[in-house]
């Protein structure tokens, strides 16, 4: 029984504890209800402008500052690649007979906007000089102008426009470049094709041949081949930090500037930095049972690009020597130097080649078109030798 009573008396606490709280919730909500704390939702707001305890005849002036201390500390810029555009908010004339016209009591409003024609194409040939002509003329400028004017309404203070978001989604899958390599064996072509359709160049990141292809079976000279297209197929891009060894043997299919040498056990890698926010794409295809084609897709840039191969210094090859006694004047190609005091007999083994430092200079110009250039990277030939075989042959009394 005793527990059956101290069952009860619990609940019965329980009970009174919830209605008590039920009590003190209600009277706070009616205290604080009837202070106004709870009608914000109905108090009349213009952007963010509290128009509360404002008369209506106040309402053009009172508004208009507002929107002037507003503008004065607002910030909105478009972005393309390593390009920026602050927009200037005087372009857009604030409404204010349209503002006040559409004002409903309790409710938040918008702040009306206008753009004249002249602002238009001022604002418009701005876009032009920061990202220049050829992005803009696949620009949605009429769509950009919808989109902030509906942010200049609720009086946003700061606001970022990533400019591809206003480009054709075609613009995405634009060829920049592309290369051809030949005379390549039809075993490495068909490897590579038939492992890879295709490689990414991710944004803001260290591309690295080694780590993109770590996991199929290419051998070293395939690898090359793929480093080889991928340094030619980039060069008129703002990618830079290029670090690879070259080749020193004519491999056939390499060349200036396509002559990336891979060695996996030695870490000779092929590597280089993307410092923009989107991501590249090399598309590699089979052209021929001897030739593929690389070709690089995404955004077009801003600035254009030329490369220029310079040939920095000349490295003059060496003559070698090698004595051969067996040389005479029956000798096949034989070069007979005849002197006062002796018949040398010369023959050519290796015809000699002098050697090159090439220096890749890259050309940015950009949309205000200023010129700048910088080596992007240079590449050794060191020179054949020539070897000649010789006979020196004394004249009597010599």
């Amino acid at each position: 029984m005793r527990e059956l009573f101290l069952s009860i008396k619990k609940r019965a606490l329980l009970i009174v504890s919830i209605i008590l709280l039920f009590l003190s919730v209600f009277f706070s909500y009616t205290m604080f209800n009837s202070l106004g704390y709870f009608n914000l939702n109905k108090q009349t707001i213009v952007g963010t402008i509290y128009l509360e305890n404002i008369e209506e005849f106040q309402y053009a002036s009172f508004i208009s500052n507002k929107v002037n201390e507003w503008e004065n500390k607002s910030t909105y810029k478009v972005v393309y690649q390593e390009y920026s555009l602050n927009i200037d908010l005087s372009y857009f004339d604030l409404d204010i007979d349209r503002t006040i016209n559409d004002i409903q009591e309790g409710k938040t409003n918008k702040v009306r906007f206008n753009i004249s024609d002249e602002s238009k194409t001022i604002l418009l040939n701005e876009f032009i000089d920061t990202f220049s002509v050829d992005i803009v003329n696949s620009f949605n400028y009429d769509l950009f102008l919808d989109n902030l004017i509906s942010h200049l309404e609720d009086m946003n203070i700061f606001k970022i426009y990533n400019l591809e978001n206003f480009l054709n989604p075609s613009l995405s899958e634009t060829i920049i470049d592309s290369v051809t390599i030949n005379n390549i064996e039809t075993g490495d072509v068909n490897n590579i094709t038939n492992l890879l359709d295709e490689l990414i160049i991710t944004n803001n990141d260290r591309f690295s041949i080694l780590e993109k292809c770590n996991d199929l079976p290419l051998n070293n000279n395939q690898l090359s081949i793929l480093a080889s297209g991928i340094e030619k197929v980039t060069e008129k891009t703002p990618f830079s930090g290029y670090i690879f060894n070259q080749n020193h043997d004519n491999l056939g299919w390499n060349e200036d500037g396509l002559n990336v040498l891979i060695l996996k056990t030695n870490n000779y890698d092929f590597s280089f930095y993307n410092p923009l926010d989107f991501d590249y794409t090399v598309k590699i295809i089979k052209n021929s049972d001897s030739s593929i084609t690389l070709e690089l897709i995404g955004y077009p840039f801003a600035n254009k690009y030329t490369v220029t191969k310079v040939e920095e210094s000349i490295l003059n090859y060496p003559i070698i020597y090698r004595d051969n006694e067996l040389l005479d004047s029956d000798t096949e190609n034989v070069i007979i130097t005849d002197t006062d005091t002796e018949t040398i007999y010369h023959l050519i083994e290796q015809t000699g080649i002098d050697g090159k430092v090439v220096a890749f200079t890259r050309a940015t110009t950009t949309p205000d078109s200023t010129v700048m250039t910088d080596i992007i990277y240079r590449e050794i030939y060191f020179p054949t030798p020539e070897i000649i075989q010789e006979n020196i042959i004394p004249k009597d009394g010599n």
